[in-house]
């Protein structure tokens, strides 16, 4: 059998299960988010944290790319000194990241890189339901992006292997969704 007729019978994708992944995908990354803020106020000397979401509007409705991070990460530390960070998040609602590697597309990397002054402190926070980790993008937004397929399209990215980089539990497991492709949404960990 030829392997582009292969490759369309394995793959399952629909635009409504594609529409149906993305919502699931922003709203774990709202409750990763939420975690981290949680994280951030029971420790670390501080005294108050709380996020703010760059760019609501993902849609591409004018036919834009969406190249920003995001969310920004609010801090007042214990000295009352208000310091911002910038977040791409990237989750899974499995128990790791696929081949124990985590995706970055590199235009939100870029777009930090090229804006410190919008865009100070870049960070991604990788997250599972019950850990996360954050790399610093500068830790590798200079080495050169790969092409990565995403089904037939290719893009410009950074494949970043999960060992590389320290992990840390949330204070609780996230309630994460799922897609379970019938037309309803799970919670992570209830199959």
């Amino acid at each position: 059998m030829d392997n582009n007729v292969f490759n369309k019978i394995i793959d399952s994708r629909t635009p409504y299960k594609a529409g149906k992944n993305y919502e699931i995908s922003k709203f774990n990354e709202e409750i990763a988010m939420s975690g981290l803020v949680c994280v951030a106020n029971n420790g670390f000397g501080v005294k108050q944290a709380w996020s703010e979401k760059i760019d609501s509007d993902e849609s591409w409705i004018d036919g834009k790319m969406h190249v920003k991070p995001d969310f920004f990460l609010h801090v007042i530390d214990k000295d009352g000194i208000e310091k911002i960070w910038t977040i791409e998040v990237k989750t899974t609602s499995y128990d790791s990241f696929l081949n124990e590697e985590i995706i970055i597309k590199a235009p939100q990397v870029w777009t930090c890189k090229n804006n410190p002054d919008l865009y100070p402190r870049p960070y991604i926070l990788a997250a599972t339901d019950r850990d996360f980790s954050l790399i610093p993008m500068g830790s590798f937004w200079n080495s050169p992006a790969n092409d990565i397929k995403f089904g037939e399209i290719v893009k410009k990215g950074y494949l970043l292997k999960c060992g590389d980089y320290k992990w840390n539990p949330f204070i609780s497991p996230l309630k994460f969704k799922k897609y379970n492709g019938n037309n309803d949404y799970r919670p992570a960990g209830q199959y």
